[in-house]
């Protein structure tokens, strides 16, 4: 039977520095998905 990691790897390109501190991520260990968040300029 083949091993896998416990999490995926994943390389991204950040395009805009903002992003540094607000990468995608799991919000709890059960997660089926990831939190994205949107860096508006402006409200």
């Amino acid at each position: 039977m083949p091993t896998f990691p416990d999490r995926p790897r994943l390389a991204v390109k950040l395009l805009d520095e903002r992003m540094r501190d607000y990468m995608p991520h799991y919000a709890t260990a059960g997660s089926a998905g990831m939190d994205l968040r949107a860096l508006l300029d402006a409200p």
